[in-house]
């Protein structure tokens, strides 16, 4: 076999074995993105253009290290990028502790897990939140804050905020239950 045809071969058997580690990860890297943009309505667009990004840098992969770590890397890169590009909200920002914390949690988070069901489901319900009430569970749930603390910043009452986290918590509940119920009988 001539060489040239040999290293078509070998660059197709390559670029195939890229695609498959590519498509078996998507759902680890649109989850990673959802952790680093909980709640975010481009980060399918970010996810689109990470793996473009993925694909032209295939070569740079080299085979037998960890994919995801890499892909994760590229993953964070292209978000922040977007951010910068976009001048996103000033009170998400990624602080390089928190960050290091969701990539080893992701990397090491089995994927088919009942609890990465549920916060597949959950990342879907934050998605569907109005933006004033998805700023209200995470100021107070993912920023920790207290409740006097997020009343005093998004200028609510500390019983309004209460009860409005009451309110959110039960329709996140409910939504996360529909979307798992839903996702079972896809499956």
């Amino acid at each position: 076999m001539p060489s040239s045809e040999t290293d078509q071969n070998s660059e197709r058997r390559d670029n195939s074995l890229f695609v498959a580690n590519l498509t078996s990860h998507q759902g680890a890297i649109l989850g990673y993105l959802h952790s680093l943009l909980p709640g975010d309505p481009e980060i399918a667009d970010i996810a689109q253009r990470t793996s473009v990004l993925l694909w032209e840098k295939r070569h740079e992969f080299k085979e037998g290290s960890n994919f995801k770590a890499w892909a994760f890397s590229i993953a964070y890169w292209e978000a922040r990028a977007w951010m910068t590009q976009t001048k996103r909200k000033s009170w998400l920002i990624f602080d390089d502790e928190l960050v290091k914390k969701i990539t080893t949690r992701s990397l090491t988070a089995a994927d088919n897990s009942p609890a990465s069901d549920h916060l597949d489901a959950l990342r879907v319900c934050l998605g569907k939140l109005k933006e004033s009430d998805r700023l209200v569970i995470m100021s107070h749930y993912q920023h920790g804050k207290s409740l006097s603390e997020c009343s005093r910043i998004l200028g609510r009452t500390r019983d309004a905020l209460k009860m409005a986290l009451f309110r959110l918590r039960a329709g996140l509940r409910r939504c996360i239950q529909a979307e798992i119920t839903l996702q079972r009988n896809l499956s």
